[in-house]
C-alpha cells in the first residue's frame, strides 16, 4: 500500500469513528428492530455450530453480542471491537468485552477464536481493506473456524428502495456509509468454504447473512 493510500484510510477511518461517535447514543433507536430481528438470524445460525470463542467485528452498541449471550449459550467468550470510542463505552454498558481498536489489524493472537462476525460493518470498510481484512479473520481463527457476515446485497434488479438508498449512499457517503457488497463472492474469493447464504429484507432493502467455514 502506497503512502497516499495509507494516509487516504487514516483519513477515513478517522472519518468513521467521528461519525459513530455522534450516533452511539441513538443508534438503536434507529436502527430499530429491524435490523435486531435480522442479528436474531445470524445468532440461530451459529447456535447450531460447537462456537465458545467468538469475535464480532465492528461491534457497535453491542446488542449482537447480547444475542449471542441470551441465545447462544455455549459460547463462553464473545468479544466485540469497534472503532468508535463512543459505541465501545455504549456497548461496555451492557457488560460484554469490548476492544477499541481498527479491524484491519486485529489485536489479537493467531487461532483464538471459533467464529467471527461482521454486522453491517464489512460493507463500512474500503474496498481494497476488505481482503487483508478478511485475511486477519483467517489468522485469528482455529483450523475449523466460521466467518458470519450479515451485509447490504447487491441485488440483482433494483426496486424503489434500493435505487434510493444507492442514491442517498453516493450524494452522502458520510452519512450513508454501508455500500452494498457480495459477501458470498468476497468470502469465497478470499478462501472460505461458503456453508449457508439467506437473503432477507431491511426496510425493503436485501441483507445477505453468509455463514462460511475457514
Amino acid at each position: 500500500m502506497t503512502m497516499a493510500s495509507r494516509i487516504m484510510h487514516a483519513n477515513n477511518f478517522k472519518q468513521v469513528q467521528r461519525n459513530y461517535d455522534r450516533l452511539s447514543n441513538f443508534y438503536d433507536v434507529l436502527s430499530g428492530k429491524a435490523e435486531l430481528l435480522i442479528q436474531r438470524k445470524a445468532v440461530a445460525k451459529l447456535k447450531e455450530r460447537k462456537i465458545k470463542k467468538l469475535l464480532d467485528i465492528g461491534c457497535g452498541t453491542g446488542r449482537f453480542l447480547v444475542e449471542v449471550r441470551k441465545s447462544a449459550k455455549q459460547v463462553i467468550l464473545p468479544v466485540g471491537i469497534d472503532l468508535s470510542f463512543g459505541m465501545c463505552r455504549k456497548a461496555s454498558r451492557q457488560k460484554n468485552s469490548i476492544a477499541c481498536a481498527n479491524g484491519h489489524t486485529l489485536p489479537f493472537n493467531a487461532a483464538v477464536f471459533d467464529a467471527v462476525t461482521f454486522n453491517f460493518s464489512l460493507e463500512i470498510f474500503p474496498e481494497d481493506c476488505i481482503t487483508p481484512l478478511l485475511g486477519e479473520c483467517a489468522r485469528v481463527l482455529g483450523p475449523d473456524g466460521f466467518i458470519c457476515v450479515v451485509s447490504m446485497a447487491k441485488a440483482p434488479g433494483r426496486n424503489v428502495m434500493s435505487s434510493l438508498y444507492l442514491w442517498a449512499h453516493l450524494q452522502f457517503p458520510a452519512v450513508i456509509d454501508c455500500q452494498p457488497i457480495s459477501a458470498v463472492q468476497l468470502l469465497g474469493e478470499n478462501g472460505f468454504k461458503i456453508i449457508e447464504n439467506e437473503t432477507c429484507r431491511l426496510w425493503g432493502l436485501p441483507v445477505d447473512i453468509a455463514l462460511a467455514k475457514k
